[in-house]
C-alpha cells in the first residue's frame, strides 16, 4: 500500500511527469484560452500548482524560488488566475498513463492508485 508520504514525495519529485501538456493544452484550445509561450504556459502553471500544495503550500515566492526565479511573484499569481477552472476540472479527471486500470480495481480503494506516474 502507497502512503500519503511516499505520493507527496513523488508529487515533489516529478510533478512534470503526473500531467500531460499536451492535454492540458488541448484542454485551453478547446475553451478557447490564449496563454503566452513562456515559463508560465498552463501546463507548467498547473505543475506548479500542485508541487505548491504538495509542499504545504507554500507561498508565491517559495513557488518562483522553487521553479529558478524566472518570473514574478505578481506573474505567479496572475497566471493561476488566468487558468479556467473548467480546464482544471478536465485534466484532474483525466488519468496519469497507467492510472486507469489501477483506478478501476478494487485494491485502488486502500490509496494504491495515488503512486501512479
Amino acid at each position: 500500500m502507497v502512503t500519503l508520504h511516499a505520493a507527496l514525495r513523488h508529487v515533489k519529485r516529478d510533478v512534470g511527469g503526473l500531467l500531460d501538456p499536451d492535454g492540458i493544452h488541448a484542454a485551453c484550445e478547446t475553451r478557447r484560452h490564449d496563454w503566452w509561450p513562456g515559463p508560465l504556459d498552463p501546463a507548467a502553471t498547473l505543475g506548479l500548482m500542485l508541487r505548491q500544495v504538495a509542499e504545504g503550500n507554500v507561498s508565491g515566492g517559495q513557488v518562483v524560488r522553487m521553479a529558478g526565479g524566472t518570473f514574478t511573484e505578481s506573474a505567479w499569481c496572475q497566471a493561476r488566475q488566468r487558468l479556467p477552472l473548467e480546464v482544471l476540472q478536465e485534466v484532474g479527471q483525466t488519468s496519469p498513463p497507467g492510472c486507469a486500470s489501477r483506478r478501476a480495481s478494487p485494491a485502488s480503494r486502500d490509496g494504491s492508485a495515488a503512486a501512479c506516474g
